[in-house]
């Protein structure tokens, strides 16, 4: 352990003679700043926040077919404890009209939940690319400047 730290010391101690013997110029760029006021970065919001409206007007479709779903079958729940005079087998054949309904209520509830999590992946991996590809854009940028100008760049 010992010798790797004075080996770190050592190297560190040419580097730094280095660098005070040459002509340096150090430059600090505060990236978040950078980024903030980068051009693209608004269209690249401006995009995320469509794609964000039409994903949830899709979903807000979904949620607007399982609330019929789910009324549909109280009605016919309400229906079948209210009435005491039909036959046995009027009352089978809305009980069976209800499980038949409650099926679909179960299976649209699965596809909103799976639904729900690919809108999320999409949106979050959609982000990600567009923030990576914009500090790409904006560390290419920044290596072209300084070279030749700076010795070192933060």
């Amino acid at each position: 352990m010992k010798k790797i730290i004075v080996s770190a010391l050592f190297v560190g101690s040419l580097m730094a003679s280095s660098l005070t013997a040459a002509d340096v110029k150090i430059a600090t760029i505060d990236m978040q700043v950078v980024f903030k006021n980068y051009y693209k970065t608004a269209e690249a919001e401006q995009q995320i926040q469509a794609s964000s409206a039409s994903n949830k007007a899709q979903f807000d479709g979904m949620m607007a077919e399982y609330g019929k779903l789910r009324d549909q079958a109280a009605a016919l729940q309400n229906e079948i404890t209210a009435d005491s005079t039909s036959s046995e087998a009027a009352k089978k054949g809305k009980i069976d009209k209800l499980n038949g309904l409650v099926g679909e209520l179960q299976k649209k509830e699965q596809e909103i939940k799976t639904n729900a999590a690919q809108l999320e992946k999409f949106m979050t991996d959609q982000q990600m690319r567009l923030r990576k590809n914009i500090i790409e854009e904006i560390t290419k940028a920044i290596e072209i400047y300084s070279k030749g100008k700076y010795t070192l760049v933060f």
